[in-house]
């Protein structure tokens, strides 16, 4: 019943925090696309105004990512297909392969029931933090503590800043949430294990690894293992045997989300790889100043404010958080680090009542715990920032680890910070003398907020600029590049700025330590009311926290289609778009890029640009030749700055056909045809759409066939292609990876009729002819299956990227199927494995029920 009372306790505390996004007609996205180009071209001055004071874009990956995957998945999803292959984007990807997707994490299920999956977005977020909360009030409760102490434990931990910055970020929410459910399974093991309990072990792990972003619980997962292991050392009764099935408990969750895990390390084995060397991932690491930026409310940034956003205009991360190294010219090289506070995912803040009540916890009865739990967060802490090798050398080579990245262990210290405030508010229930600890922890951090906000206020805009300027030279050896403007505006911004944090930081410590003395003077009388008084500050900090990070907007013309555009929508099908920008360092994504990054697949755009997790290696070079190295990370594809790559080949047989353009880039090649093929589409106050009428379709058949046998150095293979194809364009053959044969071209070669296009299959029906080679411009992947006129044929790699088959003489149709192999195995392995689990589940739980029956003879 006290499990019910929570359930219901939390979800009317959930339902208030996001009502907006609940109720009130808003949707749980940082930016309007009326904010973006080109809705924001047609959108009034005074409702941008609005937006912009309500948007935060340090979170458009919501935006530019998760949206867009997610929306392609529910359209497969209802018609009925798994979401296997996205066509969209690049020259198309696996989508299964992409693992922020979550097509298979089972609470997914509630997109189903909407036309849409905007609203559905801020109920499932709600149903996860009340799932955290219930968790972790569950997990305390089996360690003994009271109601109250286990009450506030689950409100700090759902509620807590590591989480509500990734409300919006809802990949990276859901896996977190499974984690006090499994510390709550793995003490009722290690309490008496049995063949059900067993088995339930691995659910909460395969919830962690299918919801999309398994990152951010891995650490959890580890102190769970931590956790139960060193319970059953303890308890002393044959440890061994009981360790090997607490692994294997774990471990069997890799087999049970084989159907989403073979799929995502088959398509990173042929993506850019991610550098993750020891030397380069321990370079992250932090400063002992960092603390301070991820405790304070809002860390040191402001979504409404840009220049707090960018490190290069920041002063203060150039005075606390950037490293400087030397080039070989001798100039000071400035580089951000990944570790520095970022209010798009990274705080500590936990609330200032939380961190009171965790202070009282780390004095309490059960010292060892305390202690325990207290040296934790320390190594959290140590592991985050860079600190202790000792402590990077134990993690390092886990999977999903990843030195110097705060983001993916706070949520484990958010944990341990609930847990500890839990046992503080146990204490304090007991022992009401115990208030000396907090009292005193809020007495001194109020001290410690009102000196810096006295040196504040002394030293003025001026004085602060000064000691931070002074501070980066004495870094850096060199005076820090400001300009002029900069010099003028940002003294007073920046004392503004921090003189708020402190404002807001003093506020809420000393409402805290307010609450502290009512929960001393009421708890004796009414302890329900002491509690009421302490959920209330608990939850108004933490969601305050929340509303002033991840935004919500008007849902009122999200993604409405944009009419000026209509002609281009309605030619789709003839092929690919790409953008051009001068200078890439300079844009802002949601002014200055035509349909950002990944958006333009709502229409049903094939888009050569992209934003994914994982960017196939043949297409990357391909790219990568046409536009140069740096156009082409690990996640991204961007958009052009060199000009000459228009007139390139690669741009033709890639089948881009429409360029998207700021007109006041380069008024000549909007307004003529100085770039051979390119020629005016559209017209749009500053936007330009030119089309390029040399662009190969999307379904070709070449009369000759160039072999390439794949050796050792097939990146020198690719080179040498790619060479050849830039270079010229009179083409009469297609460069083919496998073991053909050349064979001359004779008679008239089969032609294209029609081409049906869906986003895992392609049916092409031709003139018959004498054959030749057909190539389709998807991206090659083993997975894709090809038939001519029903009987099976070899799908090779055509021009490094795309894909090719030999047509026979007479073919009238060609059918390409995308079936990969992990996805079926994948399916077979967890549908087994679920099965298997299922089985021993059910039998134990039944013979435990008839043995606990069976009457004592006698």
């Amino acid at each position: 019943m006290k499990l019910l009372k929570a359930v219901l306790g939390y979800g009317v505390l959930v339902a208030g925090l996001l009502f907006p996004v609940l109720f009130g007609g808003d949707i749980l996205f940082p930016l309007h696309t009326d904010q973006m180009e080109p809705w924001r071209s047609e959108t009034s001055a005074e409702r941008l105004t609005e937006l912009d004071l309500r948007g935060n874009p340090a979170l458009s990956d919501m935006n530019f990512l998760f949206h867009p995957d997610t929306s392609l998945m529910v359209r497969e999803w209802k018609q009925g297909h798994l979401p296997l292959w996205n066509p969209y984007l690049l020259g198309g990807a696996s989508q299964l392969g992409q693992a922020l997707l979550g097509a298979y994490y089972p609470p997914h299920a509630l997109f189903l029931l909407s036309d849409s999956p905007v609203p559905i977005y801020g109920w499932l977020v709600a149903l996860h933090v009340v799932f955290a909360c219930v968790g972790m009030f569950w997990f305390l409760r089996m360690r003994e503590l009271s109601p109250a102490a286990a009450w506030i434990g689950g409100l700090a931990f759902g509620l807590a800043g590591p989480l509500a910055v990734r409300y919006q970020y809802y990949c990276t929410l859901y896996p977190v949430v499974w984690i006090p459910w499994l510390l709550g399974l793995v003490h009722r093991f290690t309490e008496r294990p049995t063949g059900w309990r067993w088995s339930l072990l691995s659910v909460p792990v395969a919830m962690v690894i299918l919801s999309g972003f398994p990152q951010t619980g891995v650490y959890g997962v580890y102190f769970a293992a931590i956790y139960g292991a060193v319970r059953i050392v303890r308890g002393g009764v044959r440890p061994l045997p009981r360790l090997m099935a607490l692994g294997a408990g774990f471990a069997v969750a890799a087999p049970l989300c084989a159907a989403q895990l073979w799929p995502v390390v088959d398509t990173q084995s042929r993506s850019l790889s991610r550098e993750r060397s020891f030397a380069e991932q321990s370079s992250r690491g932090g400063s002992p100043w960092l603390p301070a930026g991820y405790l304070m409310p809002a860390s040191f940034v402001d979504p409404v404010q840009n220049w707090s956003l960018d490190w290069t205009t920041n002063p203060l991360w150039g005075a606390l958080y950037l490293r400087s190294e030397r080039t070989d010219e001798g100039d000071i090289d400035l580089r951000p680090l990944s570790s520095r506070p970022n209010i798009t995912e990274d705080t500590c803040y936990a609330g200032a009542l939380v961190l009171l009540f965790a202070a009282a916890g780390l004095f309490q009865r059960r010292r060892r715990e305390a202690w325990a739990l207290g040296a934790a967060g320390g190594l959290c802490w140590a592991y985050a920032l860079g600190f202790a090798p000792v402590v990077w050398t134990a993690y390092y080579g886990l999977p999903g680890t990843n030195i110097g990245d705060v983001r993916r262990i706070l949520p484990t210290l958010a944990l341990l910070t609930a847990w500890l405030a839990a046992l503080g508010v146990e204490r304090l229930g007991q022992e009401p003398r115990a208030l000396r600890v907090p009292l005193l922890a809020g007495v001194l951090s109020l001290f410690g907020l009102t000196s810096l906000a006295v040196v504040l206020w002394h030293w003025g805009p001026e004085g602060w600029f000064e000691w931070l300027d002074a501070r980066i030279q004495s870094r850096f050896d060199v005076e820090f590049p400001w300009t002029d403007e900069q010099r003028a505006t940002t003294p007073a911004m920046v004392h503004d700025f921090v003189a708020s944090r402190c404002r807001e930081s003093l506020a809420w410590m000393f409402g805290a330590v307010i609450v502290l003395g009512a929960w001393a003077l009421l708890w004796r009388r009414s302890s329900v009311v002491a509690l009421a008084i302490a959920s209330t500050f608990v939850t108004a900090d933490l969601g305050r926290f929340y509303h002033s990070t991840n935004t919500s907007v008007q849902a009122e013309e999200f993604l409405r289609r944009p009419e000026w555009l209509e002609p281009l929508f309605q030619r789709a099908e003839d092929g690919r778009i790409h953008r051009l920008l001068h200078d890439s360092t300079q844009l802002d994504p949601t002014r200055d890029l035509l349909l950002s990054p990944n958006l333009a697949m709502h229409f049903g755009l094939f888009d050569s640009q992209g934003y994914i997790v994982a960017v196939p290696e043949r297409f990357a070079r391909y790219m990568k030749k046409l536009q140069g190295e740096s156009a082409v990370t690990t996640v991204m594809v961007h958009p052009m700055t060199d000009r000459e790559a228009l007139s390139s080949p690669l741009l033709d047989l890639a089948s881009v056909r429409f360029l998207l353009a700021r007109s006041d880039l380069d008024p000549a090649l909007t307004t003529s045809s100085s770039a051979a093929g390119w020629q005016p589409f559209l017209q749009h106050g500053r936007w330009s759409v030119l089309e390029n009428t040399e662009a190969r379709p999307f379904v070709t058949i070449w009369p000759e066939a160039k072999w390439i046998t794949p050796g050792e150095d097939l990146a020198a293979s690719h080179a040498s292609i790619l060479d050849e194809l830039a270079s010229s364009n009179a083409f009469d053959a297609v460069f083919l990876e496998g073991s053909g044969e050349a064979r001359p071209a004779s008679g008239t070669p089969s032609s294209v009729r029609s081409v049906r296009r869906e986003p895992s299959s392609c049916t092409i029906q031709l003139e018959p002819g004498d054959g030749g080679y057909l190539v389709w411009n998807e991206g090659f992947d083993p997975g894709w299956e090809a038939t001519v006129d029903g009987i099976p044929t070899v799908v090779h790699p055509a021009n490094v990227a795309f894909q090719g088959i030999e047509l026979p003489a007479g073919a009238k149709h060609v059918q390409f199927r995308y079936r990969p192999t992990p996805v079926r195995g994948g399916l077979w392995i967890s549908l087994v494995t679920s099965a298997l689990l299922a089985g021993v589940s059910v039998t134990t739980w039944v013979r435990h029920r008839r043995s606990s029956a069976t009457p004592l003879s006698g």
